[in-house]
């Protein structure tokens, strides 16, 4: 019998399914030649069997015959891929690519792999989106890539036309959950939970939407689902901390903490739970096993930086300085490679240059009827006492707090920092839009009635366009030492919206611009805006409250200083200070760190002598 009907015979039996036959068939060929297609239809045999080692010689002696076959090519691909060998899936992938046939089945399966090996780029460049599945794949590269409204605008016609589609679904709430479109989120994640009422690890994803929306009663109702079903994995623990915690149960969100400790030693957001909530005897336990922990240990992970920043806070606490800024340094320092590695590095001349544009537009006053002030602004750096003058100006009659709304920076972001628009333009636009914009801000933050207390720091940065938009708004520029502020800032974890928040000279550049900032506005607009010292607060709550109020044209009454004692839910850092009276522990903390934060006052008297 010839070579050809060998090979002829042997791709018959594979094809009916005769494995055996198939293969004593294709290694007779191959004893008397190497032929490509013997090679190929082994190597694709081992393959279906998943003797991958097998396969993966057979496949490449089968290209060094023909190196261009894409059959040859995709199939070691996939063979590359189903053991793991990512690095060199990576390189045949990009092979594969430039060898495939225009073909919309192929190319979005080409983007699923893409997408598989952490190539979101790639993926989008060849998966075409002239079909559903290559939408969601598309879809799912754009949130890879953090392009949330993207995702969003591809996957949400998608989910009007497959509604019931369970991977489109759960695409489109991330997407909807990150623009803060929490009702399109929810709604949609609603449909996953519903298609599959006993899978708790979808009770607990539905409850952690809710935390984001900061609806705790429903969180709640779908953590205790969770733990009806039994479920005693690390996440059912994460949640159940966040949700005792907001509901101020100390001693449950202990008990979850200490078994989340039990299943992952490493577990970050439990040692902060025993830090935070714990008594003496839980702190020294977190400085002893948290050291022994981030021992030696330089290779970034999520756990490991933050387990140094509470390592540091136990050790502070325990008036362990100089520990606890070596501790403080290390998590700054895996911070900072972090922010490199994604490009994302602090710019002080681009700041400067940005809020000198700010600064350029002639803001028109609100043009727009009302009798009494509806909206408070509390803004100024991060750690700078917003969420006290918040808690306290929540007890007014009538008023609501939204937290930390993204709604302003939704409005404002785009116009006035990311789009080089004509400074007349920009004050046209807003002087407009300001009936519209008021409305979206209501309506974004789900209080169509009543005051509303705005307290997201960073909307410093839109004073003017708030002053522009909101009929007699109250804007409260909150002011801190800035020796101590830095020091709040360099022991806290930011996200990467904050990448000055890792380097105490940045951070000196970071709080001088902001300051330079509010003294604008507070020139610009004397009689809404207001400026604040955190220690006049502290010091003297009863009195500089009351100097406050009376600015802001309210009635002062004491009993507004006993904000503590009402169980509301703070979803801030700043959640164990709410829940205590004013105190001033941290007004002049930085003494105890004197010597290394010389850098940072070095470098912010350099700017005040400078301007």
């Amino acid at each position: 019998m010839s070579l050809s009907q060998l090979i002829a015979q042997a791709e018959l039996a594979h094809q009916q399914g005769q494995l055996n036959q198939a293969q004593t068939l294709y290694q007779q060929v191959l004893a008397q030649a190497p032929h490509t297609d013997a090679l190929y239809g082994l190597a694709t045999l081992y393959h279906q069997q998943g003797v991958y080692n097998q396969a993966l010689p057979l496949f490449e002696q089968a290209l060094t015959q023909e190196p261009n076959a894409f059959d040859i090519n995709y199939n070691y691909l996939l063979s590359l891929l189903a053991c793991h060998d990512h690095k060199r899936a990576t390189s045949q992938l990009e092979l594969t690519v430039a060898l495939a046939p225009d073909d919309i089945n192929i190319n979005t399966q080409l983007g699923q792999f893409a997408l598989q090996l952490g190539l979101s780029e790639l993926c989008l460049a060849i998966t075409p989106d002239e079909s559903a599945q290559g939408k969601l794949t598309r879809a799912n590269a754009f949130i890879a890539l953090e392009q949330y409204l993207e995702g969003y605008s591809v996957a949400k016609p998608l989910c009007q036309r497959y509604p019931e589609h369970v991977p489109l679904l759960q695409a489109f709430s991330i997407c909807a959950a990150k623009l803060d479109k929490y009702d399109e989120a929810i709604e949609a994640y609603g449909k996953v939970v519903d298609a599959s009422t006993q899978n708790s690890q979808l009770h607990l994803k539905y409850a952690d939407l809710f935390l984001m929306a900061k609806q705790l009663i429903k969180a709640r109702e779908q953590l205790d689902i969770a733990i009806s079903l039994n479920d005693s994995t690390l996440m059912r623990f994460e949640i159940e901390c966040k949700v005792c915690r907001l509901e101020n149960d100390k001693e449950n969100a202990l008990i979850a903490a200490n078994k989340a400790l039990e299943l992952k030693p490493e577990a970050e957001f439990a040692w902060q739970v025993l830090h935070d909530l714990g008594n003496a005897q839980d702190n020294q336990r977190c400085i002893e096993d948290l050291s022994a922990l981030t021992r030696g240990n330089q290779v970034y992970s999520y756990d490991l930086q933050h387990n140094l920043y509470t390592l540091a806070k136990a050790q502070q606490k325990a008036q362990y300085f100089d520990a606890a800024f070596q501790s403080f340094n290390k998590a700054n320092a895996l911070q900072a490679q972090q922010f490199q590695s994604q490009g994302n590095v602090y710019d002080s001349q681009a700041q400067s240059k940005t809020f000198n544009y700010i600064k350029s537009i002639n803001y028109p006053i609100c043009q727009l009827n009302s009798e009494n002030t509806e909206n408070f602004f509390i803004v100024g750096m991060p750690r700078s006492g917003t969420t006290l003058v918040n808690r306290v100006l929540s007890q007014l009659e009538n008023t609501q707090s939204c937290g930390e709304s993204n709604a302003v920076a939704t409005l404002f972001q785009n116009s006035l920092y990311k789009t080089k628009n004509k400074v007349e333009d920009i004050a046209n636009w807003l002087e407009k839009n300001a009936q519209q914009h008021c409305d979206f801000y209501r309506k974004f933050n789900k209080m169509p009635i009543g005051a509303i207390v705005d307290k997201m720091p960073h909307n410093f940065r839109f004073v003017g366009a708030i002053i522009s938009t909101f009929p007699q708004a109250k804007v409260i520029q909150m002011r801190r030492n800035p020796t101590d502020l830095a020091l709040s800032i360099y022991s806290q974890f930011f996200n990467a919206q904050h990448n000055y928040s890792c380097d105490l000279e940045d951070i000196a550049h970071a709080i001088y611009h902001a300051n330079n900032l509010m003294d604008h506005w507070v020139k610009l607009f004397p009689e809404q805006v207001i400026d604040v010292n955190y220690e006049d607060l502290a010091q003297t709550p009863q009195e500089s409250f009351a100097e406050l109020f009376e600015r802001l044209g309210i009635a002062w009454q004491s009993s507004y200083l006993e904000f503590y004692r009402q169980n509301v839910a703070s979803y801030t850092f700043s959640e164990t200070q709410v829940r205590q009276p004013v105190n001033r522990s941290k007004i002049g903390f930085a003494k105890h760190y004197e010597t290394q934060l010389n850098q940072f006052n070095r470098t912010y008297s350099e700017l005040i002598e400078r301007s």
